[in-house]
């Protein structure tokens, strides 16, 4: 993997103690997606801290820290032989920085053994985010919900 984008910043697995951080930089990243898709349903935004650290238990999650604060963040988790890929967030101030792709590389690279695709969805009418998805590869499958598309890529090894 590449060094990170951001020099000083540190990658490293989130854990259940990483809750409160977790939800405060979710809150801050899906106001804009709610915005966008008018939709205030989004998971990210109503989670409480004690749901972020129960998935955080259960998923593979990796935020980026810089001094002391949680600026970036990614998870999956395998379900068959899918990867689901989910919760890419980068904090306003600092997007622009090559961030989301540096994550969506790493998360990629941690594929679970036996998984043949990757997996993710975001919202209807979030053509950054379809675009940026398309660009890496993942195809446009559908709706997954009202208002929510699903994508999806192979995994080569």
């Amino acid at each position: 993997m590449s060094d990170c984008p951001i020099s000083g910043a540190e990658l490293r697995r989130l854990t259940p103690a990483d809750a409160g951080q977790v939800t405060v930089l979710q809150r801050a990243c899906w106001v804009e997606e709610a915005l966008t898709n008018e939709d205030w349903w989004i998971p990210a935004l109503r989670e409480t801290v004690d749901e972020v650290a129960q998935w955080l238990g259960e998923l593979e999650g990796w935020g980026l820290w810089l001094d002391k604060r949680l600026v970036a963040m990614v998870r999956a988790g395998r379900t068959d032989d899918t990867w689901d890929v989910g919760r890419l967030a980068v904090v306003p101030d600092l997007r622009g920085n090559h961030l989301g792709d540096w994550l969506m590389d790493h998360i990629e690279s941690r594929a679970a053994e036996g998984c043949t695709r990757f997996e993710l969805f975001t919202g209807a009418r979030s053509e950054r985010n379809i675009s940026r998805y398309e660009r890496r590869g993942y195809h446009l499958i559908g709706e997954w919900r009202p208002g929510v598309v699903l994508l999806e890529k192979p995994i080569t090894r």
